[in-house]
């Protein structure tokens, strides 16, 4: 490209037109497809950004619609444990229940028992401690 350039200068400069003008019409040939191609692998650089920002676009669009279908359908196994739970307690809190209260009806009869069982121990360690101190006394006025 710079010979042509050089040679169609050199040729102006002896007053050779025709062939200055050869040299000038190939040099503007290579420099115009030299230009081309770096405008075709512009063209094609920018085309695949394009294209990849593109493809980059639509996969986070895929990504956020599964992370939203994830979260709807997460909360639909809540909801669905949830009722499951109320139905379950529902149901089987009313057989529950009675059980529950017969229970309670044993544990206070047993709590009674075991307060009378108390009282009776705690009079009985009382008279035991009394005659063990007046024991003590009676051995010590003997001894």
């Amino acid at each position: 490209m710079l010979a042509e350039e050089f040679l169609a200068k050199t040729y102006r400069a002896f007053k050779d037109t025709i062939a200055s003008n050869i040299h000038l019409v190939q040099y503007y040939a290579i420099k115009d497809s030299i230009a081309n191609v770096q405008n075709i692998k512009s063209l094609a650089y920018y085309q695949t950004l394009y294209e990849t920002e593109k493809r980059d676009l639509k996969i986070e669009t895929q990504n956020s619609s599964i992370d939203i279908l994830h979260l709807e359908n997460e909360n639909k196994t809540q909801i669905f444990l949830f009722s499951a739970l109320v139905l379950l307690f529902t149901f089987w809190g009313d057989s529950t229940s009675t059980v529950l209260l017969s229970m309670l009806k044993k544990r206070n009869c047993t709590k009674s028992v075991l307060s009378k069982t108390y009282k009776n121990t705690r009079a009985r360690t009382y008279a035991d401690c009394k005659r063990a101190a007046r024991w003590r006394r009676a051995t010590n006025y003997i001894a």
